[in-house]
């Protein structure tokens, strides 16, 4: 039996990665956000200002991630209630809620997620901010 030939077809080109070449997956659709947002998620994951971090949730229908912080605010009577975020990835920014205060922000750099949600403080902050600065 003599073999068919296969031609290449859908946009692959070849050395590329597939789904660069097909124009498909969350780095083509949210471009420079998705980068911001998986290295909020890594600066989250390795700040000791945070009790809980969850894995990026790809199953809705904007990805997200949930931050649970060591910081808290005290009720009426006086219960402890940890400081939460959800970063959610849009394709103009990325939208933090924090969800006791109820306050809402869109950011684009990761100085600022760094700064609500005081990931980092002092001299580190400062040292990561200028590493992470094009982002």
């Amino acid at each position: 039996m003599k073999a068919l030939k296969i031609y290449e077809k859908l946009g692959f080109e070849r050395g590329m990665d597939p789904k660069k070449s097909m124009n498909i997956g969350l780095e083509q659709k949210y471009g420079r956000m998705y980068n911001l947002f998986v290295i909020c998620h890594n600066l989250a994951m390795n700040s000791e200002a945070f009790e809980w971090v969850s894995d990026i949730v790809l199953k809705e229908e904007k990805p997200y991630f949930n931050i649970e912080s060591l910081f808290y605010y005290t009720d009426e009577e006086n219960n402890k209630i940890p400081e939460r975020f959800i970063i959610t990835l849009f394709e103009e920014s990325l939208f933090i809620v924090n969800e006791i205060t109820k306050e809402e922000y869109n950011i684009k750099s990761a100085k600022r997620f760094m700064e609500i949600t005081s990931a980092y403080e002092g001299e580190e902050a400062r040292e990561l901010a200028d590493h992470l600065k094009d982002y």
